[in-house]
Protein backbone atom coordinates (compact mmCIF):
# COMPACT_ATOMS: atom_id res chain seq x y z
CA UNK A 1 0.00 0.00 0.00
CA UNK A 2 0.85 3.21 -0.93
CA UNK A 3 2.14 6.31 1.51
CA UNK A 4 0.33 8.44 -0.06
CA UNK A 5 -3.82 7.53 -0.66
CA UNK A 6 -3.90 7.83 -4.55
CA UNK A 7 -7.47 9.63 -4.32
CA UNK A 8 -5.28 12.69 -2.36
CA UNK A 9 -2.90 12.58 -5.65
CA UNK A 10 -5.90 12.60 -7.86
CA UNK A 11 -6.97 15.52 -5.85
CA UNK A 12 -3.51 17.52 -6.42
CA UNK A 13 -3.71 16.92 -10.22
CA UNK A 14 -6.75 18.13 -10.39
CA UNK A 15 -6.51 21.42 -8.25
CA UNK A 16 -3.31 22.11 -10.41
CA UNK A 17 -1.15 23.14 -7.12
CA UNK A 18 1.48 20.55 -8.83
CA UNK A 19 2.54 20.58 -12.53
CA UNK A 20 3.24 16.73 -12.43
CA UNK A 21 3.16 14.13 -9.12
CA UNK A 22 4.04 10.63 -9.69
CA UNK A 23 3.35 7.86 -7.51
CA UNK A 24 6.00 5.12 -7.74
CA UNK A 25 7.63 2.82 -5.31
CA UNK A 26 4.95 3.92 -2.61
CA UNK A 27 5.85 7.54 -2.81
CA UNK A 28 4.70 10.25 -3.66
CA UNK A 29 7.43 12.00 -6.31
CA UNK A 30 7.20 15.77 -7.38
CA UNK A 31 9.49 17.27 -10.55
CA UNK A 32 11.38 20.32 -8.60
CA UNK A 33 14.49 22.17 -9.96
CA UNK A 34 17.35 22.72 -7.36
CA UNK A 35 20.16 25.44 -7.81
CA UNK A 36 23.46 23.91 -8.88
CA UNK A 37 27.28 25.43 -8.47
CA UNK A 38 28.48 25.81 -12.03
CA UNK A 39 32.42 25.42 -12.21
CA UNK A 40 34.39 28.43 -13.22
CA UNK A 41 33.85 29.35 -16.60
CA UNK A 42 37.64 29.04 -17.50
CA UNK A 43 37.60 25.23 -16.07
CA UNK A 44 37.29 22.82 -19.15
CA UNK A 45 37.12 19.56 -16.96
CA UNK A 46 39.90 18.40 -19.05
CA UNK A 47 42.91 16.93 -16.73
CA UNK A 48 46.26 19.33 -17.53
CA UNK A 49 48.61 16.67 -19.31
CA UNK A 50 45.74 14.01 -19.38
CA UNK A 51 45.48 11.50 -22.31
CA UNK A 52 42.97 11.64 -24.67
CA UNK A 53 41.45 9.74 -27.65
CA UNK A 54 40.03 12.11 -30.23
CA UNK A 55 38.31 9.82 -33.02
CA UNK A 56 38.63 11.68 -36.68
CA UNK A 57 41.45 13.81 -35.16
CA UNK A 58 42.75 14.70 -37.85
CA UNK A 59 39.58 15.45 -39.83
CA UNK A 60 37.99 18.94 -39.19
CA UNK A 61 35.86 18.82 -36.27
CA UNK A 62 38.45 15.91 -34.56
CA UNK A 63 41.39 18.37 -35.54
CA UNK A 64 39.94 21.52 -33.52
CA UNK A 65 39.62 19.33 -30.77
CA UNK A 66 42.46 17.77 -30.49
CA UNK A 67 44.15 21.01 -31.28
CA UNK A 68 42.26 22.36 -28.42
CA UNK A 69 43.34 19.85 -25.80
CA UNK A 70 47.54 20.12 -26.52
CA UNK A 71 47.48 23.94 -26.28
CA UNK A 72 45.17 24.31 -23.39
CA UNK A 73 46.22 21.56 -21.12
CA UNK A 74 49.27 20.06 -23.09
CA UNK A 75 47.27 16.83 -23.23
CA UNK A 76 48.71 13.66 -24.48
CA UNK A 77 46.45 12.30 -27.63
CA UNK A 78 45.33 9.25 -29.66
CA UNK A 79 44.03 10.44 -32.34
CA UNK A 80 42.11 7.81 -34.93
CA UNK A 81 41.76 8.72 -38.70
CA UNK A 82 40.34 5.87 -41.03
CA UNK A 83 42.65 6.13 -43.30
CA UNK A 84 46.41 4.93 -42.75
CA UNK A 85 49.30 7.28 -42.99
CA UNK A 86 52.80 6.87 -44.67
CA UNK A 87 55.33 5.73 -42.70
CA UNK A 88 57.10 8.27 -40.61
CA UNK A 89 60.09 7.81 -42.67
CA UNK A 90 58.01 9.05 -46.26
CA UNK A 91 56.04 12.01 -44.52
CA UNK A 92 58.49 14.78 -45.68
CA UNK A 93 58.98 13.08 -49.50
CA UNK A 94 54.79 12.81 -49.46
CA UNK A 95 54.16 16.57 -48.46
CA UNK A 96 56.83 17.57 -50.64
CA UNK A 97 55.35 15.86 -54.13
CA UNK A 98 51.53 16.32 -52.70
CA UNK A 99 49.48 19.72 -52.52
CA UNK A 100 47.29 21.28 -49.80
CA UNK A 101 44.41 19.38 -51.61
CA UNK A 102 45.47 16.20 -51.08
CA UNK A 103 43.72 14.77 -48.04
CA UNK A 104 46.76 12.78 -47.09
CA UNK A 105 49.04 15.89 -47.14
CA UNK A 106 46.24 17.42 -44.90
CA UNK A 107 46.35 15.28 -42.23
CA UNK A 108 50.06 15.03 -42.03
CA UNK A 109 49.95 18.98 -41.67
CA UNK A 110 47.37 18.82 -39.21
CA UNK A 111 49.72 16.05 -37.56
CA UNK A 112 52.45 18.24 -37.74
CA UNK A 113 50.71 21.11 -36.49
CA UNK A 114 49.81 19.05 -33.16
CA UNK A 115 52.92 17.69 -32.53
CA UNK A 116 54.50 20.86 -32.43
CA UNK A 117 52.89 21.66 -29.49
CA UNK A 118 54.87 19.21 -27.32
CA UNK A 119 52.29 16.50 -26.38
CA UNK A 120 52.69 12.96 -27.19
CA UNK A 121 50.86 12.31 -30.38
CA UNK A 122 49.97 8.85 -31.65
CA UNK A 123 47.91 7.98 -34.80
CA UNK A 124 45.63 5.35 -35.24
CA UNK A 125 44.32 4.20 -38.14
CA UNK A 126 40.50 2.35 -37.45
CA UNK A 127 37.65 2.20 -38.86
CA UNK A 128 35.53 3.05 -36.08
Amino acid sequence: TPDVPIADLVDEIVAGTEPAVVLGDGQRHRRSLRRRRLAPADSTGFRAGGSYVVTGGLGSIGFAIAEHLVERVGADLVVTTSTALPPQSERAEYLATHGSGDPTATRLRRLERLSSHGGRVHVVAADL
